[in-house]
């Protein structure tokens, strides 16, 4: 038996976060850093697009990211780094989207404060690794992330829930799994 579900479009993400407030957290002794979240209307509803971290890096090697990095100290502010990073890795044009909004800050058990700016894009054609640090971008339809677990880990003396989700061989998990959480909670 099918069931109903309605579909969400990008003009839903839009509206909702216009009004929303979002909730900053200290960066005291982190890494500060910016991700761009994209959004495309999909047949299925709502996809964002992710990258898949190469074995290069310094960190997070083979993860599933958002296009993104550390705040530079010539970028104005968080949202410049988001736009520059997923230039740089992606070949995102600053033409070719529009900047809806932004999500509350995440902080990593990594070390990492993380700014998570959303836009929107008509399509995700003709982005494509453009850096060692990427190998590879996709798309992942938002409502999929209503079958993530959570998983529970000890970290020092606390312990932290993180959602872990398995799509098409990659495991998307930590931030970005919560930041796609958070995304999804805007248009419930």
């Amino acid at each position: 038996m099918n069931s109903c579900r309605m579909v969400v479009r990008v003009e839903d993400f839009r509206n909702r976060l216009i009004k929303r407030q979002f909730r900053q957290k200290p960066k005291d002794g982190l890494v500060c850093c910016a991700v761009l979240v994209l959004l495309r209307d999909g047949e299925e509803g709502v996809e964002t697009l992710l990258t898949l971290r190469s074995d290069n890096v310094k960190d997070h090697k083979g993860e599933v990211s958002f296009p993104g990095g550390a705040v530079e100290p010539e970028d104005k502010d968080s949202l410049e780094t988001a736009l520059r990073e997923a230039s740089e890795e992606i070949g995102v044009k600053r033409e070719n989207i529009r900047v809806i909004g932004r999500l509350d800050d995440q902080v990593t058990i990594t070390g990492y404060h993380i700014v998570p700016w959303v836009a929107e894009i008509d399509s995700f054609e003709g982005l494509a690794p453009r850096t060692s640090e990427i190998v590879e971008v996709f798309s992942f339809p938002i409502h999929l992330i209503k079958s993530a677990k959570k998983m529970v880990f000890d970290v020092g003396n606390e312990r932290k829930e993180v959602f872990c989700l398995e799509y098409k061989g990659k495991v998307v998990w930590g931030a970005t799994a919560r930041i796609i959480v958070e995304l999804a909670g805007v248009v419930e």
